[in-house]
C-alpha cells in the first residue's frame, strides 16, 4: 500500500497488523488508539541539502557556514517532522553511533553569524536551491522556509521546484544546491567512505579532500580504540566547520502495530521494520 492514509486505515480496521513509513501528522491519532503500538527506531534516515563544493558560490566555505547558520532547524522539526526525529549538526554520524562526536557544538540558527559569513563570502547572488519531495518528502516546504529564514540574515534563496520524475538522474549530481536523503549506515566507516571520500561515485558534495581521505583510511585500520575514536572525531569536526552536506535533520522510521504483534527489534542503522527481518523476528500472539 503505497498510499500513507490507506495504510493507517488498514491497521485501524484490523485488516493488517503492523505497518511503516508512518508520517508523524498521524502519530497522536493512531498513539491514542487502544490495542495500537507505535515502533521506533532512532534517527535511521538525514535529511539533507547538499552543495557541489566544487561550484561557484559553493566552492567558499564561509558561503556554506552562512547558508549553515540561516537555517532554522527547530522550525523544520516541528513542521516536518512533528517534534519527532533530531536536529541535525551537519554531521552525518548519528548520535546512536559510539564513534559520534557529542562534544561538537550544536549549530543553532544565527541570522547574525549567517549575515557575517554571507559578507565575507562577498555575498554572491544565484543561490539557486532545487527540489523535489523526491529529494526527501516535504523538502519543499523545508525549502521554503528556509528561503524565509535566510532571507532576515539579507540572505535570498531562490527556490526551484523541480519535477519528481527523473529527479535522481536529472537534478541529484547535476545541480549545484539540491535536497537529497540518506538512510543512514550501521558504521561510522560505511557512512564516510559512501558519501564523502573523494572518489565515492556518491559523492553528492563533490568533497575532495586529501587529508579526510587520509585519515578516513587510517581509521580502518587503527586497532587502539581510543586513537580511532579521535580520528572518527576529527573527521565529523571536517565536515560540520567545512563540509558542504547541510544536514538540517535526522529522521526516525516509524512503524505501528497491533498489541498483538511482539518481537520487535529496533535497528538503528539497519534499515526499516527492524532491519527488514521482520518475518523472522516478529510474532503474532492470539
Amino acid at each position: 500500500m503505497s498510499d500513507a492514509t490507506a495504510r493507517m486505515a488498514a491497521l485501524l480496521s484490523g485488516q493488517v497488523h503492523i505497518i511503516n513509513r508512518v508520517e508523524p501528522r498521524t502519530l497522536s491519532r493512531l498513539s491514542s488508539r487502544p490495542g495500537v503500538q507505535i515502533l521506533r527506531s532512532q534517527e535511521n534516515t538525514m535529511f539533507c541539502f547538499p552543495m557541489r563544493v566544487d561550484a561557484a558560490p559553493y566552492d567558499n566555505v564561509d558561503l556554506r557556514l552562512a547558508l549553515k547558520y540561516a537555517i532554522d532547524r527547530e522550525e523544520l522539526q516541528n513542521s516536518l517532522l512533528v517534534g519527532t526525529g533530531a536536529i541535525g549538526n551537519d554531521n552525518p554520524i548519528a548520535s546512536w553511533n559510539p564513534y559520534f562526536a557529542k562534544d561538537i557544538p550544536q549549530r543553532a540558527y544565527d541570522a547574525d553569524k549567517a549575515a557575517f559569513h554571507f559578507k565575507k563570502a562577498g555575498a554572491p547572488g544565484g543561490i539557486l536551491l532545487s527540489v523535489s519531495d523526491n529529494g526527501f518528502p516535504g523538502s519543499v516546504d523545508a525549502a521554503q522556509l528556509f528561503q524565509a529564514s535566510a532571507a532576515k540574515a539579507g540572505i535570498t534563496i531562490d527556490v526551484e521546484r523541480v519535477p519528481s520524475d527523473g529527479y535522481w538522474d536529472e537534478v541529484w549530481l547535476k545541480k549545484p544546491f539540491v535536497a537529497s536523503n540518506w538512510s543512514v549506515r550501521p558504521t561510522a566507516d560505511a557512512m564516510l567512505s559512501l558519501i564523502f571520500q573523494s572518489e565515492a561515485p556518491w559523492n553528492e558534495t563533490a568533497w575532495r579532500d586529501e587529508t579526510f581521505d587520509k585519515l578516513l583510511a587510517a581509521a580502518r585500520v587503527e586497532l587502539d580504540e581510543t586513537k580511532r575514536k579521535q580520528i572518527y572525531h576529527d573527521l565529523q569536526v571536517k565536515l560540520v566547520d567545512e563540509g558542504g552536506e547541510l544536514i538540517p535533520l535526522f529522521v526516525d522510521n516509524l512503524a505501528a502495530a497491533s498489541d498483538k504483534v511482539g518481537g520487535y527489534v529496533p535497528v538503528p542503522g539497519g534499515g526499516d521494520l527492524s532491519g527488514y527481518r521482520l518475518p523472522e523476528r516478529a510474532w503474532l500472539n492470539v
